[in-house]
């Protein structure tokens, strides 16, 4: 298969994870709707992909075991479709169901400890008492944020706002990763086969420039000068006095408690949107209600959420 027939597939594909119901074909694959069921087949007939539309959540079907199924599974996900497991209704597919996705994060589907390894080097910056919002991970169809991940005999315990996830080091879990303005990630390339439960893994090298074509300058020396302490006549400075153990324990505690109800107003925002519908109710001059009028507007997170988790 050459790059420009990989290239036709792969928009082809594209089109049947947006739901696209008109025909289309290339030299490889073909896709054909009918009872809003989008159907992905080869040139030779294999059925590869199903898309189902009919249902509240639109859920995709595929084919473990063809030649496509890495380029499909790559493209549903960044289609915001979640993986499933193995179809229990449809013998030899893999199953996914589309779901909502923060702006500005990227669905990861991994062995559980490519999770860890992922969150361990963030969370050892991470300040005491703080939950990190960089990468969420998926319970009861929603997104919550991980708490901690205790590893205890090459057993994984994932922590949530919601309770506790139990995983093997080779069990596979969905996960979001924030991706930053300007940063460039390898596509995950790891994907279970359900038949052999064997592992593909790319990784994308780093190289680093160490040319320089100009010596840097030395960097030059600066002494602040003292400063001077004014004080009124009559007044005495007085030193700040230390502020006790228990006291410290006390403003620690306090300020857990409140991320972490900063943390659940922050997920309900993620999972419910921004969306707030108001009724406005329309009076004549002598105040008598004549009608109502359903309105959609957008609401910002909460402020004191913001300031809250940035500190």
């Amino acid at each position: 298969m050459n790059n420009t027939s990989l290239m036709d597939d792969a928009k082809l594909i594209e089109s049947f994870a947006q739901g696209e119901t008109q025909p289309l074909i290339t030299k490889n694959l073909r896709i054909e709707s009918a009872w809003k069921t989008i159907q992905l087949t080869t040139a030779k007939g294999e059925m590869i992909g199903i898309l189902k539309m009919s249902e509240e959540r639109p859920y995709a079907l595929t084919k473990y075991d063809s030649e496509y199924w890495d380029l499909i599974h790559q493209i549903l996900i960044d289609n915001r479709f979640v993986p499933c497991g193995k179809s229990n209704n449809q013998p030899g597919f893999f199953q996914y169901q589309k779901h909502d996705v923060p702006k500005g994060y990227k669905i990861r589907y991994t062995e559980a400890r490519l999770l860890w390894k992922t969150w361990w080097p963030k969370q050892r910056r991470q300040r005491r008492y703080e939950i990190q919002l960089d990468m969420l991970v998926f319970r009861q169809n929603r997104w919550y944020p991980i708490q901690d991940i205790v590893v205890n005999d090459a057993i994984f315990y994932v922590k949530t706002l919601v309770g506790e996830i139990t995983l093997s080091m080779s069990d596979y879990i969905v996960w979001l990763e924030k991706v930053q303005d300007k940063q460039i990630l390898p596509e995950p390339q790891i994907l279970p086969n359900p038949e052999k439960n064997m592992l593909w893994e790319s990784e994308l090298p780093i190289e680093e420039d160490t040319s320089v074509t100009t010596p840097l300058p030395k960097p030059s020396k600066f002494t602040p000068q003292k400063a001077k302490t004014v004080a009124t006549s009559g007044e005495k400075v007085k030193s700040q006095p230390a502020m006790s153990s228990d006291t410290e324990t006390k403003i620690e505690k306090a300020l857990l408690q409140l991320k972490v109800k900063a943390i659940k107003v922050l997920s309900n925002y993620l999972e419910n949107g921004a969306t707030e519908i108001t009724t406005e109710v329309i009076k004549d001059a002598s105040g008598k209600v004549t009608s109502t009028k359903i309105v959609t507007s957008q609401k910002p997170c909460p402020q004191w959420v913001v300031e809250i988790l940035v500190k």
